[in-house]
């Protein structure tokens, strides 16, 4: 949401500058400058917001350290012997960690979007 709204002001201020510059110089060309800029500026938002989305898409890989922190949460347990095969996906920006079975999260910032590590049941 950043980008978009950044973008928005950044382009109101070369919207209205362009404006400007033909109301006081009565030339078409600051306008028609001040428009091309701001449909750059959109261009480039867009395809910044293509790349992320792409990436959740098709998802993105959480750090190897997340992978070693949440494989150490679920061998605390003593239900969980070992552990063959585990794939984790970033998924949002909420920071839970949840499996079936588990009474309480970690999460430091439990949300509607957190989703369990090994399924898809929804906390909140």
């Amino acid at each position: 949401m950043f980008a978009e709204d950044s973008a928005a002001l950044v382009g109101l201020v070369i919207a209205f500058a362009g404006i400007l510059l033909h109301q006081v110089t009565g030339s078409p060309v600051p306008d028609a400058l001040g428009s091309i800029m701001v449909g750059l500026l959109f261009g480039v938002v867009a395809v910044v917001l293509i790349d992320r989305n792409r990436r959740f898409l098709v998802g993105q890989a959480v750090t190897p350290e997340v992978e070693q922190s949440a494989l150490r949460m679920l061998l605390e347990h003593q239900e969980i012997e070992r552990i063959t095969y585990i794939h984790i996906e970033f998924v949002g920006p909420t920071g839970c960690i949840w499996w079936p079975g588990r009474r309480r999260p970690r999460c430091s910032q439990p949300g509607p979007g957190s989703v369990g590590l090994l399924g898809s049941t929804p906390i909140g």
